[in-house]
């Protein structure tokens, strides 16, 4: 069984982790965001994220992939 690292780490921190740590693999969400119209009507909403992410969707960012990829 092998613990996998990931909760918080992105393009910014992975590489201090992974020297810090040692791990031989980890996880990253690579995280980003894309506007979705449909998120909020005049009398129904179906946003999960406030402030300025309300009318966005989570999605895997290929940018945040490529860079953190690029890292390692």
């Amino acid at each position: 069984i092998e613990i996998l690292p990931g909760a918080g780490l992105r393009k910014g921190n992975a590489i201090d982790f992974l020297a810090a740590a040692g791990p031989t693999q980890l996880h990253s969400s690579c995280k980003g965001y894309h506007t979705d119209p449909t998120a909020k009507g005049k009398q129904v909403t179906y946003a999960y994220n406030t402030g300025e992410h309300e009318m966005d969707v989570e999605i895997v960012s290929l940018d945040e992939v490529v860079a953190l990829r690029s890292l390692i």
